[in-house]
């Protein structure tokens, strides 16, 4: 957490990103004009470097090389303008590059997308001109990830009311900042669906419920074949080094249907999983779009479907953090299912 910048509000220090706004000494550049740039960007182009960015942000973490990877997607996404103002502000004053790509980002950057970003057309995000070119959207977009309203809120008014409207903000940098280790969630899910659901006592609170079977009546799947599909893509993706993915982005999307056909699990069940975690590249904006809560905060619409299908069993990850939390939630939404009997 160090690499992040310090921050002090009613006595809680926190680590936040760097700003545009702050490396620039300017004002934001409003989300207005941020979205007309975004719009001379294809939309499924656009989600694919998105996507790309969080499955390398996971990646780094695995590999411990989150500095590394910022200043290989300053190279790559930034112009010389702004490489040279972030060598002004860092080089030789800080032993770490600024936090200018991030999770939290991310997820912001494709709702905005979603929103002006057109189905057909569109630039390609292929070229050098390209590449920087939405990477200054980006780098504008990190102004917006905390709107003003938040920011007055947490620095006007009483203090009690400072410290409940800082809980939800402090709440979604944690989670987003700080997930789980996938690796453990991982062997987690693998200890509650291996023994725990066939343990006595369990059985016994449970008054008899046979969880594998009511997961199966609502999931079209079984529970090992749901839990060796996730493994398998979030395996895929960690499988891969952040320099083989950069030198091969087809090592980005996962072919789901050819995985299937190569082991025991049972041909169609890619479907099954499918309709429970992904979404068609159409419904997708849509999908983005619907939030309840804050828009810059409320990504719950990502986390019941982290994956987009592209067609013949190929499928890509909006948040490759998601897949493993995923076999929990859907366990949780089994047993709902057969409570209330739905």
């Amino acid at each position: 957490m160090d690499i992040m910048i310090g921050r002090e509000v009613l006595g809680v220090k926190s680590y936040v990103y760097e700003r545009y706004s702050a490396l620039f000494k300017t004002s934001p550049v409003p989300i207005p004009q941020i979205e007309s740039a975004l719009a001379e960007f294809n939309f499924e182009a656009a989600i694919l470097r998105l996507s790309q960015f969080n499955i390398l942000l996971a990646q780094s973490r695995w590999e411990g090389s989150f500095d590394e990877l910022q200043v290989r997607l300053f190279q790559d996404f930034y112009d010389d303008s702004i490489i040279e103002r972030i060598n002004d502000e860092y080089a030789g004053k800080s032993p770490h590059p600024p936090y200018l790509f991030f999770r939290h980002l991310v997820l912001y950057m494709m709702r905005l997308c979603a929103r002006a970003c057109p189905a057909e057309g569109g630039r390609e995000i292929e070229s050098v001109e390209e590449k920087h070119a939405f990477g200054r959207c980006c780098l504008w977009t990190t102004d917006h990830v905390a709107t003003e309203a938040d920011e007055k809120a947490i620095t006007e008014g009483s203090s009690e009311k400072r410290r409940r409207a800082m809980g939800p903000q402090m709440a979604v940098l944690a989670e987003l900042g700080s997930p789980p280790d996938i690796r453990r969630s991982l062997a987690r899910a693998d200890v509650f669906f291996t023994e725990l659901v066939h343990d006595h006592s369990v059985l016994k609170q449970s008054g008899g419920l046979d969880f594998l079977q009511v997961f199966e009546a609502a999931a079209g799947l079984t529970i090992e074949d749901y839990y060796n599909i996730v493994f398998f893509i979030v395996s895929w993706f960690y499988g891969h080094s952040i320099q083989e993915m950069l030198e091969d982005t087809s090592k980005f999307v996962v072919n789901l249907r050819d995985y299937i056909s190569l082991t025991h699990l049972t041909q169609g069940v890619d479907e099954a999983f499918l309709s429970l975690n992904s979404v068609t590249m159409d419904r997708l904006p849509s999908m983005l779009l619907d939030h309840k809560g804050a828009p810059n905060r409320d990504f719950s619409s990502i986390q019941y479907r982290p994956l987009y299908s592209l067609g013949d069993g190929v499928v890509a990850c909006l948040d490759v953090d998601l897949p493993a939390g995923e076999v929990e939630l859907r366990c949780l939404s089994a047993d709902r299912r057969r409570v209330h009997g739905r």
